[in-house]
């Protein structure tokens, strides 16, 4: 009688073990699944962040300086000191 009672508290505490692992599992699940929005929408901002920064390379690539005023020639300046 000692022997299986014994064996009912291990079976018991056996059971109640796995219960908490199952719980801990399925808050875990919820938990990622409240993040995935949220994720997926940083993932949106930052894919868009990149393409707008391509764009922005691109143009910079396509025009010449703006900061940098352009200085004519020494031949056009010496025209200009002559005429």
């Amino acid at each position: 009688m000692i022997v299986l009672a014994s064996r009912v508290f291990a079976a018991a505490d056996l059971v109640e073990e796995i219960l908490k692992e199952q719980t801990k599992a399925r808050q875990g699940t919820k938990g990622k699944r409240a993040a995935a929005p949220e994720q997926i929408e940083n993932l949106k901002r930052d894919r868009e962040i990149n393409q707008l920064q391509q764009q922005l390379d691109q143009l910079k690539q396509s025009k010449p300086e703006a900061s940098q005023p352009q200085q004519p020639d020494a031949a056009q300046t010496q025209r200009q000191w002559i005429s």
